[in-house]
């Protein structure tokens, strides 16, 4: 199951982008709580209690409100400033642990595969998974075994194993890992024989022709 945090929530009377610009300068982080049938909610976040997960692969979150309400939430989507490195909005959706939920997890492989012993080059092509499952049953990611992967051999998506009660919905004949043959460099072809032997004999003829020609 995916690891869940709790993080305490303070609600926003202002919204848009001036609001905020203040709430970041306070040293706050924007958020939003989105309800099945309900408008957005407005919140901030503390950005130093953010800040060590700010990296992990968290997806359920517990919302605390300063009357003690509990609020189990998805973690939608959040939006990194790589320049200021820190983050700048986040998105929640409210759910409970029986629905069906659709997210993204990561896509980790483990271990070395058989091919790579026979110069075999190892490529990861699909690094996130498009998953449905309860949120009781939602991983932090999906680990695929790749051992047992032979040179000029792929597993495709279909193939990978998933936890119980995990759903994968992307396209199954996609190719997930792969195992490639080293590129081999073609040796330059030297030049013909008959080319070689036709521009010797054609020496002493142009040398010949230059002689005789008269002078002016």
């Amino acid at each position: 199951m995916s690891q869940k945090i709790a993080l305490t929530v303070t609600p926003r009377e202002a919204a848009g982008t001036g609001a905020a610009r203040r709430c970041r300068r306070e040293g706050l982080i924007p958020a939003i709580i989105y309800a099945h049938g309900k408008e957005g909610t407005p919140v901030s976040i503390s950005a130093r209690e953010f800040r060590p997960f700010a990296h992990k692969p968290i997806h359920l979150v517990d919302l605390k409100d300063a009357q003690g309400k509990t609020t189990l939430a998805l973690m939608k989507s959040m939006d990194y400033d790589y320049l200021k490195d820190c983050v700048v909005h986040i998105d929640f959706q409210e759910v409970n642990m029986n629905e069906i939920l659709h997210s993204k997890v990561a896509l980790v492989a483990v271990g070395t595969p058989a091919g790579c012993t026979e110069g075999g080059l190892p490529e990861l092509l699909v690094h996130e998974l498009d998953i449905a499952c309860t949120a009781g049953n939602l991983p932090e990611e999906i680990t695929l075994d790749v051992s047992g992967v032979a040179l000029d051999s792929a597993v495709h998506i279909k193939d990978i194993v998933l936890p119980e009660g995990v759903k994968c919905t992307n396209d199954g004949s996609l190719v997930a890992f792969v195992v490639k043959a080293p590129a081999v460099e073609a040796e330059p072809e030297p030049a013909p024989a008959a080319d070689a032997a036709t521009d010797a004999k054609a020496a002493p003829a142009k040398a010949a022709d230059a002689k005789a020609a008269p002078k002016k």
